[in-house]
């Protein structure tokens, strides 16, 4: 009987300094998993039907009305490694792999802070910020591409973004597919034509628990595999409207 009550108490001890450890260490509780890599799939649109919007209306005063959640995303292309310099962000970051993959998550304010550094860069580096509003479990897509005929089929070239967002009280977990792609020419010799390839400088497909207040920096460090380019986004999920 002792030692039941031994192994309970101790149980609770553990249970009770692991709260207040991470109580104490808010960001212990974000989190990131890499997922195996798809290219994104454009997100199906809803299905329309008389007498949705009253369905809709009716499930909202039921069971309380799904919340919307707001992604502001900021993506920076540049081919000037002085650049890092400037962005000045924390060591180690949260997330590294060997594919040269970092991933930050900050304060919402030292998000805004990075994003202003990037804009007084100038030409030191490109900007691009989209933003959508979804709600909570609908997949949602920032494309900025554009069709390019490559090896006898179209393919989308540029920027396209894909977020399925979970409110989690007031944080958000966030499942991602990041596909960043841009076509290259070279000339083999003088007397040859243009060789067109495409180039990906950024394929990640991702799964953040991002809590309330806080977003993510990505920022792709292998300038290897891009031709020089340093490639990141900068991901602000906020929860515009909580589950009820």
């Amino acid at each position: 009987m002792k030692i039941k009550e031994t192994v309970v108490l101790s149980v609770l001890v553990l249970g009770l300094g692991a709260g207040i450890y991470f109580a104490a260490n808010p960001s212990r509780g974000a989190g990131v998993n890499i997922l195996e890599f798809r290219p994104p799939l454009p997100a199906a649109a809803p299905w329309n039907f008389p007498g949705r919007s009253i369905l809709a209306r009716l499930r909202a005063a039921l069971f309380g009305q799904r919340g919307g959640v707001t992604i502001n995303t900021v993506i920076v292309d540049s081919y000037h490694p002085e650049i890092l310099a400037d962005m000045s962000l924390p060591q180690p970051p949260n997330f590294s792999n060997r594919d040269g993959l970092l991933v930050w998550i900050l304060d919402r304010s030292d998000l805004r802070e990075l994003g202003k550094r990037l804009q007084q860069a100038g030409n030191a580096a490109s900007v691009f910020t989209p933003s959508v509003v979804t709600w909570q479990g609908r997949q949602t897509d920032i494309n900025a591409t554009h069709a390019v005929m490559l090896n006898g089929t179209n393919q989308n070239i540029g920027y396209s973004l894909n977020f399925l967002p979970q409110i989690r009280g007031k944080g958000v977990d966030l499942t991602s597919t990041l596909f960043f792609t841009e076509i290259i020419t070279n000339r083999p010799a003088a007397s040859l034509p243009d060789f067109v390839s495409l180039r990906t400088n950024l394929a990640v497909s991702a799964r953040f628990q991002v809590p309330a207040g806080r977003g993510l920096f990505l920022l792709q460090s292998n300038r290897l595999s891009s031709g020089g380019k340093i490639t990141g986004v900068m991901i602000s999920p906020t929860v515009e409207r909580p589950l009820k």
